[in-house]
């Protein structure tokens, strides 16, 4: 106080002469630091419940943790699907036949591997999160994946593939993007709960019952899925064991919680001691897997047994027939199509029954065929084409029917519509004779040389063709009779001439045949059946389309392939268990159980060192017979500790 009165009183005047000193600009400075801070002060209003959102959200005052990676993963592997057998709904030029057609062509399209590559990535992304426990890395994900998701669903999708989203057809966006919408509604549950302290274990083995059982061989069955997890679960995860160990320590706790979930059935279900199984355990599971294992067994058999009753009839769309002399132009050539390839009549195909009831043989052979499964070629007897020979090659030609024998050869192919189906496009063959008699042969050289004379040659056109699945057209040889065999002669003729009157001339050869109506079809009695040439054609039935894939390996390729890998997975399930019994049939897992979730919880909480010393223990006790025995007795039989 008396420092206070010491002061002059001119204290004052003389601050506000120091104020009244201040530069010219020093006041507009001050000004727009104020405005600055007012500016700042209300962005800080605006940002401010965001900021408190943020911080409530990554760090809370209490949570209550959750787990729900279950169902995330399961969003995302339906999607995975989704996205396989729907891509035709995803890009350009994608077929409504889905993956089966890009497979068909051994073909994968570069934007469909691209979107596979893209959601097996945000798979692993998300397991990654997870096991790292990392709620900022999830905050950041699930508003990336917003993002994208919805600028490519509602923007990118629509202008490539040049289908709106909303339109009613276009059934798979919709449900992935509904799929979706699930998952991230999950995973903003996961972000706002947090992810749970400790991860423990498989999702399927919370429980023991049979259900657990079955999801858990059902999960260990997928293709790869348990290797791919348990390798990212030790990238991922905070643990001192190396590679091998962790697998081995995986593969323990795989063994022990299926034996859990067979010791805890015995204990709801016991069987008294000393009773035989009921005949409905024995014919009910045994005699199921007998007829499973009869059934792989005859399989090929029974399956290509019954292809004329289960397959689908597929009758040529055209017939293509040449004579050849030696090795010189074909001197004929004709084709059938439409209305010259037809179905056998009804009638018909009941009076050639009827024809031969009294040949079993020829029986047993038109028992696999319907009427529909018959078609008659009619060829017209004059060439389709010139015969266009130089006159060298005529002279050759001539020259050698009148040196030797010359072969004559016949050639037929049909052509089909295979669509989806295991049976072959085009099949044929053909049939060659010698030429052996001389005046045969004389008779063709002096047609040649222009004498007007028709010649007969041996048989060589077929009665009846069978055209098969795939393979060769063979000629039928059980519908022959003493008076009728597999092969009929053909009257051959040069015939020349020209068109409209013109100057230039052609040479063409006309081709025929005997026929009565008792020969060669007497089935046939349709007017105008001889003035061509006929052929009868049995087809065989080709598989669905659903069978096809099977069918092509043939009998041999399924046996060798389906039926030996059957045996040897059902021998390994049969076979082999005595090597393993010390270690499948422990009456009380429950203390091995218990160590393995001890070493789960200490890897949890980061006690690495105590997590070394339990899994030794665990080694140890696999190793050590004798007391694996002490620690797995019944429970009314454990030492006192």
């Amino acid at each position: 106080t008396l420092e206070l009165a010491a002061l002059p009183l001119d204290v004052g005047s003389s601050g506000s002469r120091c104020y009244d000193d201040v530069l010219p600009g020093q006041s507009g400075l001050d000004e727009s630091f104020v405005h600055l801070s007012k500016l700042f002060d209300g962005i800080s209003r605006y940002v401010e419940p965001f900021r408190n959102f943020f911080e409530n959200l990554l760090h809370p005052v209490y949570r209550v943790t959750t787990d729900v990676y279950a169902y995330m993963f399961f969003c995302d592997f339906i999607n995975f699907f989704i996205m396989v057998f729907g891509y035709w709904a995803f890009g350009t030029g994608g077929s409504e036949d889905g993956v089966a057609s890009y497979f068909q062509k051994n073909e994968v399209p570069v934007p469909f591997l691209i979107m596979l590559l893209a959601q097996f990535a945000l798979i692993v992304i998300d397991r990654a999160l997870y096991l790292r426990k990392y709620i900022l890395g999830k905050l950041i994900f699930q508003v990336f994946i917003v993002f994208v998701i919805h600028i490519w669903m509602f923007f990118v999708l629509p202008g490539i593939s040049q289908r709106s989203f909303v339109e009613e057809k276009n059934l798979p966006p919709k449900l992935w993007y509904f799929i979706k919408c699930i998952y991230l509604i999950l995973s903003a549950y996961q972000i706002r709960s947090g992810y749970p302290t400790r991860i423990l274990g498989n999702f399927f083995c919370k429980k023991y019952n049979y259900i657990n059982y079955f999801l858990f061989k059902g999960y260990m069955l997928i293709p790869f899925l348990y290797e791919l997890r348990s390798l990212m679960d030790w990238i991922w995860t905070d643990t001192s064991m190396n590679l091998t160990n962790w697998l081995k320590m995986e593969d323990i706790f795989a063994n022990v919680f299926l034996l859990k979930c067979q010791r805890r059935a015995e204990e709801e279900y016991p069987t008294p001691r000393g009773s035989r199984r009921s005949s409905l355990t024995k014919y009910g599971l045994g005699g199921v897997m007998l007829f499973a294992i009869i059934l792989v067994i005859w399989f090929p058999l029974l399956l290509f047994s019954l292809g004329n009753t289960v397959g689908q009839t597929l009758l040529p769309h055209d017939c293509t027939v040449e004579l050849s002399l030696g090795g010189y132009e074909p001197i004929f050539k004709i084709s059938a199509q439409q209305g010259n390839l037809r179905q056998l009549p009804y009638d018909s195909w009941v009076r050639l029954q009827a024809e031969y009831k009294s040949n079993a043989a020829a029986q047993a052979f038109l028992a696999n065929y319907d009427a529909a499964d018959v078609a008659v070629v009619t060829l017209n007897g004059n060439s389709t084409a010139i015969w266009t020979v130089s006159p060298p090659s005529q002279e050759a030609l001539i020259a050698e029917l009148r040196r030797s024998a010359v072969p004559l050869r016949l050639s037929w192919a049909f052509s089909r519509t295979v669509d989806n189906t295991n049976a072959e496009k085009v099949v044929s063959n053909e049939r060659t004779v010698q030429l052996s008699d001389e005046h045969v042969r004389q008779s063709l050289a002096d047609m040649l040389r222009g004498t007007p004379n028709n010649v007969t040659v041996p048989p060589i056109l077929p009665r009846f063709l069978l055209v098969p699945r795939k393979g060769k057209s063979d000629v039928i040889r059980a519908l022959d009779t003493p008076g009728m065999g597999p092969y009929r002669n053909l009257t051959l003729r040069l015939r020349t001439g020209a068109f409209n009157n013109l100057s230039a001339r052609s040479e063409w050869w006309e081709v025929q045949e005997f026929c009565t109506e008792s020969y060669p079809y007497p089935f046939l009695r349709e007017e105008g059946s001889c003035t061509d040439l006929s052929l009868v054609v049995f087809n065989d039935k080709v598989f669905p389309q659903a069978l096809s894939q099977l069918t092509g390996y043939g009998i041999a390729g399924l046996y060798t392939t389906f039926v030996l890998v059957v045996s040897r997975l059902i021998r390994g399930f049969m076979a082999g268990s005595a090597f393993s019994i010390m270690f499948d049939d422990m009456p009380n897992v429950d203390r091995v159980l218990q160590l393995c979730l001890d070493i789960y919880l200490v890897r949890e909480s980061r006690e690495l060192s105590l997590e070394e010393d339990l899994f030794a223990k665990l080694i140890f006790l696999y190793r050590s017979p004798e007391t694996l025995i002490k620690w797995t007795r019944p429970a009314d039989q454990q030492p006192l500790a």
